[in-house]
């Protein structure tokens, strides 16, 4: 017998398309799975054939990251109103400040019949080492949205207490992010690390530390290369690998060339998984982040982790290897003096456990589960 029950659509929203890649094609396909139709508004999208196994249907929207880019917002808030308005969505779920923004711009100008949105804030823009005034604008942009939103996942303590004083009726949740997937991470072996940094002509003996992210003043890797010239001077037993791309990418090929250390600007690279199994030490310099998924990854492969002193990282990595954000005299510090000890790795990994994706979209489901039949 066939129901005549309607299939249940669900509209995923980025601003750009590596987001989707990245951590949504999971949740699409487990989505599909479950009965549901799922479409996905991005831009680039046309770039992406993989999407074509993942999404019943894609849009391609002109977003931008860039708040003050008004003629490509307005260009993009029609684009996906018309999109929203042509199709019937029951759920939309909305990822990335400025895109997510704009969906709920549309709905304020909606009827009561718009889809229930539900927005993931992979950290807020307003926080406790913002500055004053942009923590004042941005708070007020993000309360203003809220009373538009169904739904606000958040990934971190402080930014549930934050969503939680919002204006408005939305249910506000703490998840574990997207999670992470065991199956493309696996701890290596001590001949199997030394196989890899002999093709990469990396010494066995060397002290390897990586960083891994965007290559922008957020991400901060120069931060890296400071604390590392501090540390280490002249020392021939230590590698620094810089992995990712971006607007700081050439200024620390600069500092790598003029550098006595063996630093190492690598630029995108698909295996970076790969790269931090065979690393002793990965850091993360970050100013602003929801959680730290690259953190989790390196705990899950028993890399230890040096942090700064983030959000998204006292969620995750004990005190004692957390820095204060921008000071490269305190990780110079902790790069100097830490230690791998084994119960600390084997105690990262539970924690990193705790993230595993298959839990994270079984919770997912049942979130999805409960909203459509409170639509």
């Amino acid at each position: 017998m066939i129901s005549d029950t309607p299939t249940k659509r669900i509209l995923f929203v980025t601003t750009v398309s590596i987001t989707a890649r990245s951590f949504l094609l999971p949740y699409a396909a487990s989505l599909r799975d479950a009965g549901y139709e799922v479409d996905l508004a991005t831009n680039g999208v046309e770039l992406e054939e993989k999407f074509r196994d993942f999404f019943n249907s894609t849009y391609d929207i002109c977003w931008t990251r860039s708040p003050l880019n008004i003629r490509k917002n307005f260009r993009a808030y029609f684009e996906v109103r018309k999109v929203i308005q042509s199709e019937h969505f029951d759920i939309i779920h909305t990822h990335t400040p400025i895109a997510s923004a704009i969906v709920r711009l549309v709905a304020r100008r909606s009827h009561n019949d718009f889809p229930k949105i539900i927005y993931t804030a992979h950290g807020f823009h307003h926080h406790s080492q913002g500055s004053r005034i942009k923590n004042w604008v941005f708070y007020a942009v993000e309360n203003y949205l809220a009373r538009f939103t169904d739904v606000i996942l958040t990934t971190n303590d402080e930014d549930y207490e934050s969503a939680k004083s919002f204006t408005g009726n939305s249910s506000v949740l703490l998840t574990n992010g997207v999670g992470i997937s065991f199956g493309n991470l696996r701890t290596l072996e001590i001949h199997e690390k030394t196989i890899l940094r002999e093709n990469m002509q990396i010494p066995a003996r060397n002290n390897l530390i990586i960083f891994v992210g965007e290559l922008n003043d957020n991400k901060r890797p120069i931060d890296l290369i400071d604390a590392a010239e501090i540390a280490f001077r002249d020392r021939e037993d230590v590698t620094i690998l810089i992995v990712g791309e971006g607007p700081l990418e050439r200024e620390s090929n600069q500092r790598a060339i003029s550098s006595s250390l063996d630093i190492r600007v690598l630029g995108y690279r698909p295996d970076a998984h790969e790269l931090i199994a065979i690393s002793d030490i990965l850091v993360s310099c970050s100013v602003r982040e929801g959680l730290g998924m690259v953190l989790l990854e390196a705990m899950a492969q028993k890399c230890l982790v040096i942090s700064s002193d983030h959000r998204g990282a006292r969620q995750i990595v004990p005190q004692k290897y957390r820095y204060p954000i921008k000071d490269i005299y305190a990780l110079a510090h902790l790069l100097e003096g830490c230690e791998r000890l084994p119960e600390t790795l084997e105690a990262n990994f539970e924690t990193a456990s705790k993230y595993e994706i298959t839990l994270a979209i079984s919770n997912y489901l049942e979130l999805i589960s409960e909203v459509i039949e409170a639509n």
